[in-house]
């Protein structure tokens, strides 16, 4: 509602939707395990367990495409994007990692730019959490953790999953040979 919209406009307030669980319909969740073999991602799995992964991607639960809801959700959160207003990632901690490459897929499908969704993922974040000084775009002084993909997200939000490496504290990783169990600091 307009009301909404307005005060939301004189906050500070992020808005942080969490598509994968939101509620009113199916989770978006279900709409990639319906959609996407995830039970074939073989990053994930280098990761995941089976055991995690293969019941809810191998048992897939169909809906009607008119059920989910992430998309009218998304939508809103979109006119708080074109109001000035900053909106993030939620991944909910749903399926690792991935889960956070789905909610910028489905903020595009709720009508935001694959700019906007890659703003959402990475700067908004930041600022939400009061860190933008050193983290969230790439800036002389920020630190230097990011990742490299195959293709241009900027085109096809997708080929954001299409991590090829990672750089953590000025060390560039192939995203298949990262440490298991690690942490950042231990890289």
């Amino acid at each position: 509602y307009r009301d909404v919209l307005e005060t939301w406009r004189h906050s500070a307030t992020g808005y942080t939707p969490t598509l994968v669980a939101v509620y009113g319909g199916p989770s978006g969740e279900r709409y990639f395990y319906e959609k996407d073999n995830v039970w074939e991602n073989e990053r994930l799995l280098r990761y995941v367990s089976r055991d995690n992964v293969d019941p809810q991607a191998r048992r897939r639960r169909k809906s009607a495409q008119d059920e989910y809801y992430h998309d009218e959700v998304a939508g809103e959160a979109k006119k708080l994007v074109d109001q000035g207003n900053t909106v993030q990632i939620g991944a909910h901690g749903q399926m690792q990692g991935l889960a956070f490459h789905w909610e910028m897929r489905m903020l595009t499908q709720g009508g935001f730019t694959p700019h906007e969704a890659l703003r959402s993922a990475t700067l908004h974040g930041a600022r939400y959490l009061g860190m933008q000084a050193d983290i969230g775009s790439l800036e002389v002084g920020k630190l230097a953790d990011l990742i490299l993909v195959d293709g241009d997200p900027l085109a096809r939000i997708e080929d954001a999953e299409n991590v090829t490496n990672v750089m953590v504290n000025g060390r560039i990783w192939n995203a298949m040979d990262l440490p298991r169990g690690a942490t950042a600091d231990s890289w």
